[in-house]
């Protein structure tokens, strides 16, 4: 899992999102874990398998269209299909 940086412009939250999560995808190699993106407050959950492989992680990336922000949720395992 190296380091990666970026930048650019977001038109909104939810450009933002999207933006993110491409970036996770495309360039650092994530996998997009559980696409809520049809939801009231899209979400995505991103999986690593860490450097090694062997120690997973998830995090998930919530459009809070209430407040105007991605809140963001650490978590070690996810079920995609129960949420």
């Amino acid at each position: 899992m190296p380091y990666h940086s970026t930048s650019g412009m977001a038109d909104n939250t939810a450009d933002l999102l999207v933006k993110l999560m491409t970036f996770l995808v495309d360039t650092v190699g994530w996998a997009l874990h559980d696409d809520g993106s049809a939801e009231a407050e899209p979400y995505y959950v991103m999986k690593s398998y860490g450097e090694s492989s062997a120690e997973d992680i998830y995090l998930q990336f919530i459009d809070d269209t209430n407040s105007d922000r991605i809140a963001v949720r650490g978590s070690l395992y996810w079920d995609a299909i129960a949420h």
